[in-house]
């Protein structure tokens, strides 16, 4: 009786795996062109931009080679490319939580800050009386009730004052706090990117060592269940956020907590299908993850949800929407700038 082990995520690549390896492959270029002309751009370049093209482009090989392998059966036992399917499928996805908790931290640390707030258009507020000037005598109108909807919205949001709208005041602390929870939670999300790899590279070795198989299988549910429950704290954060910071930016938070959702799609059906047993890389029976149906499904709830998770953090300019500036928030705010004045030393006074 041949050795069972845990079915491979994603199964093997065969004749019918060409054509949508192709097309994720030219879909994931296309996106790899977007994020190069994002960096080459100086109002959206930055760090986070390069992590995002940089698994892009690691898509775009795993495609190609994909590609390849359905073309070319005599590759398709490869310990090689086996345990880069593995670890590739197992937790690649992760790097798009990495990024979605590194906007928002942005967003968040963001709202501390004490830049004086942006001012609005001169158009919206042309033609409008200051604050606290008479109101019309023959109209009768408050300067503020009664102005455009533009300034009503600038001061029901910012914050009015007799010159416009109120600088923000500056909040270490809540700074302080914002990047001790978000530093936290990526600390617990080294756990699957750890497990995830040990687990893939003990995956071939499962084929013919019976010992082997309950570890990667347990290693396999892990890495699955942590991801998930990032993806959900995630969402806390996300609540939690919009409901504590009235600066913050709700549309931005909405957008990341979208696509957060997508991408928990991966980690429950990774849950639903490391059960699965195979006997053979190449089986074709139920449950190998190399029938139509299992193929079609690991298309719709994994490799769609990456491509789309990844295509909306580099469609949108990040940069400015997430407040990233070119290297994302650091763990420190930088030393205060001494002025010209106290970096030259004073005179001594003339003994008298």
């Amino acid at each position: 009786m041949s050795q069972r082990f845990p079915s491979p995520i994603g199964g093997t690549p065969m004749a019918h795996d060409f054509a949508p390896s192709i097309l994720f492959a030219a879909l994931y270029g296309v996106l790899a062109l977007l994020g190069i002309y994002r960096l080459t751009q100086r109002r959206t370049r930055s760090v986070l931009v390069f992590s995002s093209l940089a698994f892009v482009i690691e898509r775009v090989v795993i495609w190609s080679l994909r590609a390849k392998q359905a073309h070319t059966p005599a590759e398709a036992t490869s310990r090689g490319l086996t345990v880069y399917w593995q670890i590739s499928f197992g937790v690649g996805y992760l790097a798009a939580h990495e990024r979605l908790l590194a906007f928002l931290r942005c967003l968040a640390v963001s709202t501390t800050r004490g830049a004086p707030a942006p001012a609005p258009e001169a158009h919206e507020l042309a033609a409008v009386p200051a604050y606290g000037a008479a109101a019309s005598p023959a109209l009768g109108k408050d300067p503020v009730h009664d102005a455009p909807a533009a300034r009503r919205w600038w001061c029901a949001e910012k914050g009015c004052g007799p010159e416009g709208p109120e600088p923000q005041v500056d909040d270490a602390p809540r700074r302080k706090k914002y990047r001790d929870i978000f530093g936290l939670v990526a600390l617990v999300g080294l756990a699957p990117v750890i497990m995830g790899p040990i687990a893939g590279n003990m995956y071939k070795d499962a084929e013919t060592d019976a010992s082997k198989v309950p570890t990667v299988r347990a290693l396999r549910y892990a890495t699955a269940a942590v991801a998930l429950l990032l993806l959900q704290i995630f969402h806390v954060l996300c609540i939690w956020l919009v409901m504590t910071v009235p600066r913050i930016n709700r549309h931005a938070v909405a957008l990341l907590f979208v696509v957060a959702t997508i991408l928990q799609l991966i980690p429950t059906y990774h849950l639903v299908i490391v059960g699965n047993w195979t006997t053979s890389l190449t089986s074709t029976a139920v449950g190998s993850m190399n029938t139509g149906g299992e193929k079609a499904a690991f298309y719709v709830l994994q490799a769609l949800p990456e491509l789309v998770a990844n295509s909306v953090l580099l469609i949108v300019n990040s940069k400015s929407m997430f407040h990233t500036g070119n290297w994302g928030d650091r763990s420190k705010d930088p030393k205060p700038k001494r002025s010209e004045n106290e970096a030259q030393p004073q005179e001594a006074a003339p003994v008298a």
